[in-house]
């Protein structure tokens, strides 16, 4: 399954630290919770990384408290910053309060660095 990473910020934090924590709305369909997955930046982009996937098995609310302990692993300077952008992503239909699931994706292997610069 693939894992779409549309925001610089989060997918930057996934290259350059090799691990990124992302919050995910519940949504139906396939259960992801944990294993080998791909990402890209866009839909329908280009395969751009091999990654392992871990759920934190927490659902969580989208609030500054509840994303504050993650803030280092999420690419963004605060939990507000980091809000606004999961609002921006999900075309504020997505509310604060919302709850969600935070997966901690690491890096495997860089497929095509390529694909990211012609974005």
């Amino acid at each position: 399954m693939v894992m779409i990473f549309s925001c610089n910020k989060a997918l930057d934090q996934l290259i350059k630290k090799g691990l990124v924590v992302s919050f995910r709305k519940v949504t139906p369909g396939p259960d992801r919770k944990h294993g080998p997955e791909w990402i890209t930046d866009q839909r329908c982009g280009k395969k751009v990384m091999d990654v392992l996937v871990f759920s934190l098995d927490v659902p969580v609310p989208l609030t500054e408290d509840a994303l504050y302990p993650f803030v280092e692993y999420s690419g963004f300077d605060s939990a507000e910053e980091w809000i606004e952008e999961i609002k921006r992503i999900n075309g504020n239909g997505i509310k604060k309060g919302t709850y969600g699931e935070l997966y901690c994706v690491v890096k495997r292997r860089l497929v095509d660095k390529k694909a990211l610069e012609e974005t």
